[in-house]
């Protein structure tokens, strides 16, 4: 086994890592998506605060009436 095989496999293996720790934090209370430290929001209501609030700016900066409020 050469050297460009023994670093090919341990980034394979480092990105497998970081996969399963970010499915575990997702699965977590908190929201990974919006960085909310809290509970969150989307699961207890069914609506993500931060996927409002970004609808809303780009219907603002569009000139278009919100509808997300």
């Amino acid at each position: 086994m050469g050297i460009t095989d023994v670093v090919i496999i341990t980034a394979v293996a480092v990105v497998f890592a970081l996969c399963v720790r970010s499915i575990y934090i997702s699965n977590r209370n908190g929201c990974s998506g919006c960085d909310s430290r809290s509970v969150c929001t989307s699961r207890l209501t069914g609506r993500c605060r931060a996927a409002d609030d970004m609808v809303r700016r780009a219907d603002k900066a569009l000139g278009k009436v919100s509808r997300h409020e």
